[in-house]
């Protein structure tokens, strides 16, 4: 099980700070929405999960299929649009309803190697399945407790 503890920030307007395992960063919104830019938005630590996840899971099949992988990438962008084909299937575009905006996460991976069609059509497969991907997949259940602190 993961786990991390995110923490408001005092005099902050939204900042907040996020602990995982023994590491600490900062989490914050922009200054054009009232926030004083201090990191990621959470839209962005979101695809930067997924980035990470992609990267890590090509670069560990490569290496296990012992693969020319030299370098990867990725670049990712999160917008909200008007659902449609083919980026949605047509049940998530009838419960999404009109005038419904729904996220859609772009990612672009260029990998660096002397790599054959073959491979590179495997590891885009591979990539589609690193776990990040897969729970963003699967509407992973959110169940939140309020806990009030006297």
């Amino acid at each position: 099980m993961n786990r991390v503890t995110v923490h408001a920030l005092k005099d902050k307007t939204y900042a907040v700070e996020a602990n995982a395992r023994r590491h600490v960063f900062i989490s914050d919104e922009p200054v054009a929405v009232g926030g004083d830019d201090l990191g990621p938005n959470p839209h962005e630590l979101l695809i930067t999960s997924l980035g990470a996840c992609v990267a890590i899971t090509i670069r560990m099949y490569a290496s296990y299929k012992q693969w020319p992988l030299d370098d990867i990438s990725v670049q990712l962008s999160i917008e909200n649009v008007e659902p449609a084909e083919p980026e949605f299937t047509p049940e998530e575009i009838a419960a999404a309803g009109p005038g419904t905006k729904l996220p859609l996460i772009r990612s672009n991976v260029t990998l660096k190697g002397d790599l054959t069609q073959e491979q590179l059509e495997r590891l885009k497969e591979v990539a589609a399945r690193c776990p990040v991907h897969r729970a963003l997949r699967a509407r992973p259940a959110i169940v939140t407790t309020l806990t009030r602190d006297a």
